[in-house]
């Protein structure tokens, strides 16, 4: 069976996650989601931002024994996991991406 972890994007929580969740069982694939820290009804931590949550992510993984995950993050959530594997090399899988935004400052989004 293969594993996927589905994760949330800003203010959004794992159970947003659920009908992609069972689509997905359809196809054997093993899913997981977590909230991440301030998210949901996952309490804040001291940090709140990428590095946090990609702590978040690699415990985890860790703690439910899985090996070279596959990813889809939406949004901030892709961000994560994109983040974890360039800190973390051979930590995870496949990445899936939607709606990953990877520079919002705003003098970047202005033109000239």
């Amino acid at each position: 069976m293969k594993h996927i972890i589905l994760l949330h994007g800003a203010i959004g929580t794992a159970c947003q996650l659920q009908p992609l969740s069972a689509a997905l069982s359809k196809y054997n694939f093993k899913t997981h989601t977590l909230n991440f820290s301030g998210h949901g009804k996952a309490s804040f931590q001291t940090d709140f931002g990428i590095e946090q949550f990609a702590a978040e992510l690699e415990v985890f993984i860790e703690t439910n024994n899985l090996i070279q995950p596959a990813v889809f993050g939406y949004s901030m959530g892709g961000y994560v996991a994109l983040h974890l594997a360039y800190t973390k090399p051979g930590l995870l899988g496949t990445i899936i991406t939607l709606g990953t935004k990877f520079d919002g400052r705003p003098k970047l989004l202005k033109r000239k």
